[in-house]
């Protein structure tokens, strides 16, 4: 049996000898009761304090003593049978859900806590707060392997990443964050941003930002997403444009997507994993258009502006466009009435051309449906056929040379069981393959 570091699904972590922890595929105890997470954090479930005798009674998958560690659930079924382990105060609301807080250590042990946990939930970051003697906060992660959509609960936390950290360890990934209640402050390339009840803002875990957040005590402070950028259907340039931006999520497209991040929330507890493909989709393109909407509407658009707001347009039309096999260079370029010549230079910004980011595109969604579940049934010549790849032979060779593996290889890592989405990242640039 292999120990791992990562806690995900049919995972704990166990800390101390505090509360109770209990794992995304395991029951319930009778005395549970249902809570929807669109409502207030302080009407969870109280965890239970009730001490271990010692930490000896906490085992590694080596049976040692062990006063911080994180082990597989069925090393610790197979280590303490028919017993419920206790640890850091995560549990179960769901197959794909999890529910962590600090109540359920003393006061002066949480700030640290929650620093430990959230290093390993999100990312490494310098953390403050003006409650650090008695920080009380809760979390809720909703975990689609790949991405963690999260709604976090303080009332005060003051955040840096910097260039140090990111050199030690960088995830390469963006954060979206929806601001629920209270005022923030972002501070990013010299500039400070205030931040209110209702905006999204857009951060990159590869440039150094600060930020802190004052928010009402017990109550929902914000939902962050966070996923690895190559998983946005938007070039990496269009979206630093946005890096530390304020979006409205009260109106528009703005709104559609803080309206589905609540439902999310809401509806946690029904999803499955079957369900991953399908979420993290919608997740993604709906952020894509708010994004694309946003470059639109600036009131002041310069040329270079105009160009990035360009740039995702036509993403967004190759996005919606990806099964009709008569979409080509020329016909992207005459629905936003440019020239061939035009698009090929406005992609060349991001190091690419027409022809290989729409292949690419339509790679990714064959990736996303090889992983579905719900489509094991489904041959694999009629995945590539639906995304434009009518030759099963040359399919194959473009997704082994991108993704280092074949599809049906990629297929069969999948978990059979509920579990995650296995990651995948393309070995080439896009343009890489021809």
């Amino acid at each position: 049996m292999r120990c791992t570091n990562v806690p995900v699904a049919g995972h704990l972590v166990l800390a101390r000898r505090y509360g109770v922890a209990r794992s995304n595929d395991e029951a319930p105890p009778a005395s549970d009761t249902p809570v929807s997470l669109s409502a207030p954090l302080e009407h969870l479930p109280a965890a239970d304090h009730r001490p271990l005798a010692s930490d000896d009674d906490i085992p590694d998958c080596n049976g040692r003593a062990a006063h911080v560690t994180e082990v597989p659930l069925d090393c610790v079924r197979q280590r303490m049978p028919g017993s419920r382990p206790r640890g850091t105060g995560y549990w179960g609301l769901g197959m794909l859900v999890t529910e962590f807080s600090t109540d359920i250590v003393e006061a002066p042990e949480r700030f640290a806590l929650w620093e430990e946990t959230t290093t390993q939930s999100h990312m490494r970051n310098r953390l403050h707060s003006d409650d650090r003697e008695d920080f009380r906060a809760r979390m809720r992660v909703l975990d689609f392997g790949e991405m963690q959509v999260s709604a976090l609960a303080y009332s005060h936390l003051g955040i840096a990443r910097t260039a140090k950290l990111i050199r030690q360890s960088d995830p390469e990934a963006y954060l979206i964050n929806f601001f629920l209640g209270g005022e923030g402050l972002v501070s990013a390339d010299r500039s400070d941003t205030g931040l209110h009840t209702g905006d999204l803002v857009v951060l990159d875990s590869s440039r150094p930002y600060h930020g802190d957040v004052h928010a009402v005590p017990d109550t929902r402070s914000h939902v962050t997403v966070q996923f690895p950028r190559g998983l946005l259907p938007l070039p990496e340039k269009t979206v630093q444009n946005l890096f530390a931006v304020p979006i409205s999520g009260r109106s528009g497209m703005g709104a559609v997507f803080t309206r589905w991040l609540t439902d999310l929330s809401a509806r946690a507890g029904e999803f499955t994993p079957a369900d991953i493909p399908t979420l993290t989709s919608v997740t993604l393109d709906l952020l894509a258009s708010v994004l694309a909407r946003r470059l639109e509407t600036e009131e002041s658009l310069t040329p270079e502006t105009r160009r990035t707001a360009l740039q995702a347009r036509t993403n967004a039309f190759v996005e919606q466009h990806l099964a009709d096999p008569g979409m080509t260079p020329q016909a992207i370029a005459a629905a936003h009435h440019i020239s061939l010549r035009q698009l090929q230079q406005l992609l060349a910004d991001n190091d690419t051309s027409p022809a290989a980011w729409i292949r690419h595109r339509r790679l990714e969604r064959c990736r996303l449906d090889l992983a579905n579940p719900r489509l094991n049934a489904r041959p694999i010549q009629a995945i590539a056929a639906r995304w434009g790849f009518p030759n099963p032979t040359h399919f194959s060779r473009l997704f082994r040379a991108t993704y280092g593996i074949p599809p049906r290889g990629y297929r069969n890592l999948q978990p059979k069981g509920p579990d995650r989405t296995a990651p995948l990242r393309a070995k080439t640039r896009p343009d890489a393959v021809l």
